[in-house]
């Protein structure tokens, strides 16, 4: 009677102690499998114990004091999911997964916004483009760290940056804001912030720069290829009222172009734009040669937003 009592007594500690159960995961063909998880669960699903497989394709499961699992269930990515009564797993078994196809929930992709390389940011312009957006400073206006003034000229961090390529060649020098204003949103792909940057070949490397440089990156389709837009406005009100712009442009590794005609009676100021590039050109010839010239007109009989 005593011993009946005793046995009676060690089978229920038994059953209230926690319990481990090792073993090994294999294929069909005996390779081992590195990873494979290992769940034991409850009739209504809920989870009791889980382990993945070593290295080894060992498993080491213990299944905690006081539950009692319904189930075991061995998944591996390319293998048929196996699932056996929990009363069928013996310490020390080995158990075999059938190879077979799989299916994976919809993955949605997302580029990332802001990605950092070194001292180079790159902002992807679909990450921060909204839809009405036009030019790409309305774009570079929306990034972290970036500011457009009223002039087309961008400030990193409080600073102005000290170059504007694109796609890594000086268009337009310091006189960039025509082509910010003007370059169509949809024809860049990212902006590329270069930090500390050093715009003298020879002194890279050597002596660094506190300002930041920005460089535009073309889609494949915007790359060494004619482009253009046309925006033309018109209205009525108590004058006659037009916004125009033509635009031309070509960009690649050697030599870049963008040609444009704008004009407006609008209150559109447009003086920075043509007086800056024409400062460029006397700079860099000594004259202004013909090629770029601003009208001298008396003022009209207007309000100053009409003209």
């Amino acid at each position: 009677m005593r011993i009946a009592v005793f046995i009676l007594l060690l089978l229920t500690n038994l059953s209230l102690s926690a319990q481990t159960f090792t073993g090994k995961v294999k294929g069909k063909k005996g390779e081992l499998l590195v990873g494979a998880s290992v769940v034991a669960s409850t009739e209504s699903k809920s989870t009791v114990a889980y382990c993945l497989t070593s290295d080894k394709g060992e498993y080491k499961l213990t299944i905690p004091k006081g539950k009692n699992p319904a189930s075991i269930t061995v998944s591996y990515i390319g293998y048929q999911k196996k699932t056996m009564p929990f009363a069928d797993l013996k310490d020390g078994m080995t158990i075999t997964l059938a190879e077979g196809g799989f299916k994976l929930k919809e993955v949605k992709i997302k580029a990332e916004r802001i990605k950092s390389t070194g001292d180079t940011l790159t902002y992807s312009v679909a990450g921060f483009r909204q839809g009405q957006d036009r030019s790409i400073a309305d774009v570079i206006a929306k990034m972290p760290g970036l500011e457009v003034k009223a002039d087309g000229k961008v400030e990193y961090q409080g600073k102005p940056i000290n170059k504007f390529y694109i796609e890594g060649l000086d268009l337009m020098g310091s006189q960039y804001g025509v082509a910010n204003q003007n370059i169509s949103a949809d024809k860049i792909k990212s902006v590329q912030v270069l930090e500390n940057h050093q715009s003298v070949k020879s002194l890279r490397g050597v002596s660094f720069s506190e300002q930041a440089a920005l460089n535009l990156v073309l889609k494949d389709d915007a790359k060494a290829v004619w482009t253009g837009a046309a925006d033309i406005g018109l209205g009525y009100g108590d004058d006659f009222l037009y916004d125009c712009r033509l635009m031309g442009m070509r960009f690649n590794k050697k030599y870049q172009t963008l040609m444009m005609y704008k004009n407006n009676n609008i209150g559109k100021q447009l003086d920075n734009e043509v007086l800056d590039l024409a400062a460029l050109l006397k700079g860099r010839t000594g004259s202004e040669s013909g090629f770029l010239s601003m009208m001298s007109v008396a003022a009209p009989d207007l309000a100053d937003n009409r003209y």
